[in-house]
């Protein structure tokens, strides 16, 4: 299991300008799908630590969510 680096580019204000930043993406091996699979397209929190040298720990858990959250609409005031 590898962590991958890559650099994304994103162009602004037509051909102007670009934003470049950095993603890290970690691929689960194909024996984990079952377990990875009830975890898809949901809200998680993912918490890192790192103990030693050698060893990281990553801690994935569902996110509380009470209902369906909705960007709310901004109004203009008379």
């Amino acid at each position: 299991m590898k962590i991958r680096r890559r650099k994304c580019r994103k162009r602004y204000l037509g051909k102007k300008g670009v934003y470049e930043y950095e993603r890290l993406s970690l691929d689960f091996p194909a024996k984990f799908r079952d377990a990875v699979e009830p975890f898809l397209d949901r809200n998680l929190d993912i918490h890192v630590k790192r103990e030693g040298n050698d060893k990281l720990v990553i801690i994935v858990t569902l996110e509380n969510v009470s209902g369906a959250q909705k960007t709310p609409i901004k109004t203009r005031s008379p």
